[in-house]
């Protein structure tokens, strides 16, 4: 956004952008150029913007190779044709060019050699001062290498200046920042052509590399002091300790030698100190083994320790402050190298976000709890014999043990009654070594607790993370955070099951005979102690399992912790680690999710039948352009074949109902066909429009279209909420679609539907057989159907066939006469033979549809389970199978349309892709103008599906009808201001105008430090009154909802809600979270209450803002502490918005008012919260005054 309104007038940031250069390369402070690179880390991530691509283009060409060593620029040049061609194309332009042209070029094409020196300086000298630069440039440069167009040409400089050498040899402790660096400096893609390389591909690679070095070491020259390097295994060069062996036996002049011969640079024009160790060092890095995306990946933990949450990544993640502070984390940009980069990345930052929350519910718990560590004796129990026993003192069997007492109390943490117990460890699969799974049983005692929170942990899922603990008093001199907090040591484990005290499973949401019978209503409050004793069954770590001290420290677990809300994080990670290998797309759009190229076009379909779709030629001919001859087209409905439009006649299709081909319901603008003829084609669709019944039309006459004249093909169809779904399917069932072919994953029929269609369709089989007169058990079963139709049915129907064609009469010839028994007349003896034929046809195609519904039931005789049944329909029996993103599904399909793609995340989009080989068609159906947030930290802030695609991609937008229902353009302009409109529209009753962003100060943000959600008591009551006025004014309750940007609020809210709407004119208000309010969901007025009034991140707050503008049609009110939102959101800028108090209208009423501008003679400012407090107070008094008068109370 701020690079957006910086590249504006492109002149003027070209000299910006040049001073800032310069200024990189001449301050010395080292905090002032830590922000220079980090605001040059956000330019060079931002390559979408035409301005700035513009000026960072230079800085990146391949005449920054006239920095390299010759060794590594005849290399380079001499094994690439194309790159020889453009490095003699920029010398040419460089000395054609003039003396100011030339100074140009030389300081655009050393700029980058000059600023990495200056940090290889820095590194080498470790002066304390320089690290925030250091942790800054490493951060810029991954940002550099992390996009294939930046990565082109500055990861052979800095391969040659040996960068990553230098930061391992960095003086400070950036260990997380180098590793970074290292992930994307040899990150297995080819850097000049943009292509992946395979495993296999990289280790050939590598494996000649270690060829050469053993060439080089058997050469006369250095074969008496490297024959051990020439003869040692790949293994053993690959190895720091052997290798660092190896070249002890050169002298230091023999080494330089070596390493000039290997390419490895030792010759900086006397800019750098060349030193031994840093030699080595560079010798290390080129030959060791490279870790490959899968590798890093498989050897993540998900299950944190407290090693991990405390981190220091951890701590960075938690106290870093805007875009400028240098995060060692993955950055989610437009760009990507490879999809094993966009899983990995994404990985990484899921991970880093999981082990952020977890650590502040961890801090926030310990906290509460207040550890003790105390002293008990406990009696030791020995098996002495009856005479042996005297031998002993009394107090010999006494022992002085360590537990802990918890000072406070929270209902979401158990103390552990008995150490936990190991119960099994499962054998380890197949080619690995760590064991399947270890289980532990956790014993706590529920009687204490209000009946509330017992029912919370006893209703804990399977795969539902919580925490085992080990705390003690806080160690206020320990060097560790964790010990300082008193916490000794934690392990995260996941759920298997939850027993009573006898060992048996509970089944969730019945009562147990030991809980209180204590009403609902008195829930909150503790009732008297009953010992409630339950088992929590976990599965820990099993790879820590195995490490040393590890079965002892799982005996002194004393505390058993949930996080406040349900939290399956570590099955979410698990599956995005087993898509590393199987999260594919289709070639033809891969690199339009990357972010650096155009989804390839496959070409039209030779034979589409679009039926009554277009409802006359000009239509047709409109819609598909001038590459389709439409001369000889009639009437509809419409087939094209060969790039022809041709009318034909719909087959008779029987004398039933059910069989009947029906007819469209819509009349389809020219746009909405247009876009209808560009989905059904091959390829890559992107739809860009509003959400409603339009767009859903659209799709479902696709859907139609693709199930009619492709019937091989299979098509998924993805969405975020089941809303959605159900929304399509009900217009699917206007179409000529097959309901027993529509396959619905989150609402499969049971087994007594499937029963019922089968026994029905048998009975017509029995009744079939007894019509021809061919007796015998053919609807027992649906295998005897098929039978019977393979036998005796299909040969009647080739005989009848061949008797028409041959001059027979159809009456005569027609076997299934008497099956037609309950028709008025089968045969009409006015018709003709021809007509005959087509009657007698529509009674065949009913026959086949009879059988072919049999074949399709006939797996349900086999599989009963509801698994195996929806197996069945997914891979095979289904033709269109709807599904939401929570759904994993692995089967093969045809065509996939992500419906909802604005508030799809892009991992949520490729994980649900399917099997990419096969795929014809990608839909891609979203509005823009609706997207959510994802995350609320900007660092962490992921892309929805639509946005991955909408800047690389050609789009079809649905054009906005008056129905629709969408934001008015009033409140449109106040997000994204467009061109000022004179039309006039009515304004909302008793308000000026229809948003304004309300200050509220009556009251700070207060945060639940337990829950760690943040809530704020005035903005809660003044949101309540706000609700009530308008519930006065006779606005409908339906109409209006309640947004807050925490779920403390959202409590707080209804709390306040319960006490003061209790009068039955005002109904309890929908309310809702922002992240909840997403997808479908609009309404005509919105209320939203922001919380924070004392730091915010500006990327949450401005897309929470837009989305939740763009999801109100009529209103919005916003309160907030204005000083602070305003920063963030340009709604403190608009005319709206200038007034810090709500302007009220005084005399009208919720669909009474005729008003047309923003002005009116009658407006009042509302002065905080207690004036308008007072005011809707008095309302309420007169309104409760006129129904007494009235008799309606």
């Amino acid at each position: 956004m701020v690079l957006d309104f910086l590249c504006e007038d492109g002149e003027k940031f070209g000299m910006f952008f040049k001073r800032v250069l310069m200024l990189a390369l001449d301050l010395i402070d080292s905090k002032s150029r830590s922000q220079l690179f980090s605001f040059l880390s956000n330019c060079f991530g931002s390559l979408h913007v035409a301005g700035l691509r513009k000026q960072v283009a230079p800085l990146i060409s391949i005449s920054i190779w006239s920095n390299l060593s010759d060794w590594r620029l005849n290399q380079v040049l001499d094994q690439n044709v194309l790159l020889k061609k453009a490095w003699k194309s920029a010398n040419r332009k460089y000395d054609n060019a003039d003396d100011d042209k030339k100074g140009e070029i030389e300081f655009h094409r050393s700029w980058l050699f000059k600023v990495t020196l200056k940090f290889i300086n820095s590194c080498l000298k470790g002066v304390e001062d320089d690290v925030l630069f250091v942790e800054a440039f490493i951060e810029f440069l991954t940002r550099l290498l992390s996009q294939v167009p930046t990565r082109r040409y500055t990861n052979t400089l800095l391969h040659d200046l040996n960068v990553p050498a230098v930061a391992s040899l960095a003086r400070f402790d950036i260990a997380p920042f180098v590793e970074l660096l290292n992930y994307y400096a040899y990150f297995p893609i080819d850097d000049y052509t943009g292509e992946a390389l395979t495993e296999k591909d990289a280790w050939k690679r590598h494996c000649r590399t270690l060829w050469d070095l053993q060439e080089l070491a058997y050469s006369e020259r250095y074969k008496d002091k490297l024959s051990l390097l020439s003869l040692a295994n790949f293994d053993s060069i690959q190895n720091r300790v052997d290798l660092e062996e190896h070249l002890s036996q050169l002298s230091t002049e023999e080494l330089f030698e070596l390493a000039g011969e290997v390419g490895i640079r030792t010759n900086y024009d006397g800019a750098v100190n060349m030193k031994r160790k840093f030699v080595v060092e560079c010798f290390i890095q080129k030959y060791s083994k490279k870790k490959n995306p899968k590798t890093l990946i498989d050897d993540l933990d998900f299950l944190p320790r407290e090693k991990d949450l405390f981190s220091p990544v951890c701590d960075r993640l938690l106290r870093h402050q805007g875009n400028l502070s240098p995060l060692p984390i993955h950055r989610l940009d437009q760009q990507y190298l490879t999809l094993e980069d966009f899983w990995t990345r994404m990985l990484f930052v899921e991970r880093a976000e999981y082990f952020c929350r977890a650590r502040r519910f961890i801090e926030r718990n310990v906290r509460e709890l207040k550890p003790q560590t105390i002293t008990i004796q406990r009696r030791q129990k020995h098996n002495y014999d009856e005479d042996d026993r005297d031998i002993f003192d009394e107090d010999a069997g006494n022992e002085q043990i360590k537990d802990v007492k918890l000072g406070g109390s929270s209902e979401y943490a158990l103390k552990v009654l008995n150490n936990p117990a190991v119960l099994e460890v499962g054998a380890p699969l197949v080619g690995e070594t760590k064991p399947s799974f270890v289980r532990v049983e956790v014993d706590v005692d529920l009687g204490k607790y209000s009946k509330r929170v017992a029912r919370q942990w006893e209703n804990l899922e399977p795969g539902q993370l919580v925490y085992l603990m080990n705390l003690e008093s806080p160690i206020p001199s320990a060097s560790n955070t964790w010990e300082r907090l008193g916490l000794k040591a934690l392990r995260a484990a996941e759920v298997v099951a939850v027993l009573d005290g006898n060992s048996v499973p509970l089944h969730r949401g019945k009562k147990d005979e030991d809980e209180d019978s204590d009403d609902d209503e008195n829930d909150g409050q503790r009732r008297r102690y009953k010992k409630l004793r339950r088992k929590i069954h976990v599965n820990i770590d099993a790879v820590q399992y195995g490490l040393e001290h590890e079965n002892v420290l799982i005996n002194h677990l004393n505390v058993i912790s949930k996080p406040v809300e349900k939290d399956f994080s570590k099955r979410r990670l698990s599956w995005m680690r087993s898509k590393f290998s199987s999260g594919r797309l289709p070639e033809f759009i891969t690199d339009a999710f990357l972010g650096f190229g155009a989804p390839d076009e496959l070409g039209p379909c030779e034979k589409v039948d679009f039926m009554d779709t277009f409802k006359s030629v000009q239509q047709a001919k409109k819609a598909m352009g001038e590459g389709v001859n439409v001369e000889t087209a009639s009437d509809p409905p419409y087939i094209v074949e060969k790039k022809q439009l041709l009318s034909y006649h719909f087959p008779n299709t029987g004398p039933y109902d059910e069989n009947c081909i029906k007819p469209t319901p819509h009349k389809f603008t020219d746009e909405q066909l247009e876009a209808i003829v560009k989905l059904v084609n091959p390829g890559f669709n992107l739809i860009d429009g509003v959400q409603g019944l339009e767009q859903a039309t659209v799709c479902a006459q696709v859907l139609n279209i693709i199930y009619n004249s492709f019937p091989h093909e299979r098509t998924l169809v993805v969405a975020k909420t089941s809303t959605a779904i159900t929304e399509l399917m009900q217009l699917l069932q206007k179409l000529n679609v097959d309901d027993k072919r529509v396959v619905r994953l989150d609402l499969l029929p049971n087994g007594p539907y499937y029963s019922e269609t089968r026994r029905k369709l048998l009975e017509q089989v029995e009744k079939l057989s007894s019509s021809i007169g061919i007796s015998g058990a053919h609807g027992d079963s649906c295998e005897t159907a098929e039978h019977f139709y393979s036998v005796y049915i299909g040969p009647m129907m080739e005989k009848f066939q061949r008797d028409t064609e041959a001059g027979e009469e159809v009456e005569k010839s027609f076997p299934f006469t008497n099956y037609f028994n309950d028709v008025n007349t089968v045969f009409d003896e006015n018709q003709s033979e021809e007509e005959k034929l087509q009657v007698a046809n529509g009674y065949m195609y009913h026959v086949r549809k009879l059988f072919e519904s049999v074949e399709f039931l006939r797996p349900f005789e086999l599989v009963h389970t509801p698994r195996a049944q929806r197996k069945y329909l997914t891979e095979s029996a289904g033709r269109i199978v709807f599904t939401t993103t929570k759904d994993d599904i692995n089967a093969t399909f045809d065509n996939v349309v992500f419906l909802q793609s604005n508030v799809q995340s892009d991992v949520e989009g490729v994980g649900a892709t399917p099997t990419p080989h096969q795929l014809r068609r990608v839909i891609v159906v979203g509005d823009h103008q609706q997207q959510p947030v994802f995350s609320d930290d900007e660092m962490m802030q992921r892309s929805s599906l639509l946005e991955r695609f909408i800047r690389q991609s050609p789009i079809t937008r649905l054009p906005q009808r008056p129905t629709d229902h969408r934001v008015r353009s009033g409140l449109i302009e106040m997000v994204e201001p467009q061109e000022p409109s004179d039309r006039r529209v009515q304004q909302n009753a008793g308000f000026l105008y229809p948003l304004q962003l309300i200050n509220v100060e009556e009251d700070e943000e207060s945060e639940n430090y337990l829950r760690g959600e943040y809530e704020n008591i005035g903005e809660a009551e003044y949101l309540v009154s706000l609700y009530r006025y308008m519930r006065l004014l006779g606005y409908p309750r339906e109409k209006i909802d309640l947004v807050a940007t925490t779920k403390g609020q959202k409590k707080r809210i209804d709390q306040i809600a319960k006490q003061k709407c209790k009068e039955g004119f005002f109904g309890a208000p929908t309310v809702f979270t922002a992240a909840e309010y997403c997808g479908e969901r609009c309404n005509d007025y919105v209320l939203v209450s922001l919380v924070r009034t004392k730091i915010v991140a500006a990327a949450a707050v401005s897309r929470q803002i837009t989305a939740l503008v763009s999801r109100c049609v009529k209103g919005m009110y916003i309160v907030g502490k204005k000083a602070l939102f305003s920063e963030y959101s340009r709604l403190g800028h608009r005319p709206s918005s200038e007034k810090d108090d709500l302007l009220v209208v005084t005399g009208e009423l919720y669909n009474k008012t005729r008003r047309k501008t923003s002005e009116s003679p009658n407006a009042t400012k509302m002065v905080g919260l207690e004036h308008l407090s007072a005011y809707v107070e008095e309302m309420t008094q007169q309104r409760l005054a006129y129904e007494s008068r009235s008799g309606l109370r």
